[in-house]
């Protein structure tokens, strides 16, 4: 007999096409995969996928400042989204250029337009022009000594509904609870289409966002944590093979299945 191959790939390739996530068989000759994972996409404010509206979160503004799991607050959403995180790398010169020309124009900024066109002095300066130029360089130094990489990031989180009022009101909550941890969010509306192509996997062109960032910046901001939710089959050898834990709930409603026992050993102490 054929055993069928469930491939985890292809699963999350049309997880993140449609929004539906479940175990896709794989061909035995594996040929025309586009057709497994593609769905019929409708343009629009709300777009639609599959009979499905389509929600997009943008994360357009950074915080002065980062550290590791800034954003761990999305994992508690009794929700399910898709948090993309595409970083455009740039190499060195390249990198080096734009900040380059960033540090140009806050130069221009430190003295008056007239002092600089009559070559005068005055004490009329920026300081904020000032310090922007102190931080460029030290952003065109880290560049230089190659500690860190630059490049474009562009943060986004989409959401499928088959309800539009349902699917706003999770794009407003998760909107809501981005700007309480000090970040700029919006609801895409006219480049909601672009926004979803620039979420996918292999697709770096669409929805690109300026600003650069650095890879320190980057690892800060990625999701690098989530709530572990335990063995889906209890280890004890005396058990019927498959028997099933206890679930519980963790923080944000996230399943949590308790084992007792460790192999055979299941010693208990209730308090």
């Amino acid at each position: 007999f054929r055993v069928a191959r469930y491939d985890e790939l292809l699963q999350f390739v049309r997880f993140c096409i449609t929004g539906e996530n479940h175990p896709l068989r794989l061909p035995e000759i594996p040929m025309y995969l586009d057709w497994l994972v593609t769905a019929e996409l409708q343009h629009g404010l709300t777009p639609l996928v599959e009979n499905r509206f389509l929600g997009a979160v943008a994360i357009d503004g950074l915080p002065a400042e980062s550290w590791p799991g800034i954003l761990n607050a999305l994992d508690l959403m009794p929700l399910t989204y898709r948090w993309s995180s595409r970083f455009v790398f740039l190499d060195e010169q390249e990198a080096r250029q734009k900040l380059e020309r960033t540090r140009k124009k806050w130069q221009q900024k430190v003295r008056p337009f007239f002092d600089q066109l009559f070559q005068t002095q005055s004490r009329s300066v920026d300081q904020d022009a000032m310090t922007m130029v102190a931080e460029t360089e030290d952003a065109i130094a880290e560049a230089s000594s190659q500690l860190v990489a630059y490049g474009y990031y562009t943060p986004v989180i989409v959401l499928f509904d088959e309800a539009q009022a349902r699917l706003q009101e999770k794009c407003e909550a998760i909107r809501r609870l981005i700007q309480a941890e000090g970040f700029g969010a919006r609801i895409e509306t006219l480049n909601a289409t672009d926004a979803f192509l620039g979420s996918l996997p292999g697709v770096s062109y669409a929805n690109i966002r300026e600003p650069l960032i650095n890879t320190r910046n980057l690892a800060d901001l990625m999701p690098s944590n989530s709530v572990w939710s335990g063995s889906p089959v209890a280890p004890c050898p005396f058990y019927p093979p498959g028997s099933p834990p206890l679930v519980q709930v963790a923080s944000g409603s996230t399943p949590f299945r308790l084992n007792l026992h460790v192999d055979d050993v299941g010693h208990t102490l209730v308090f």
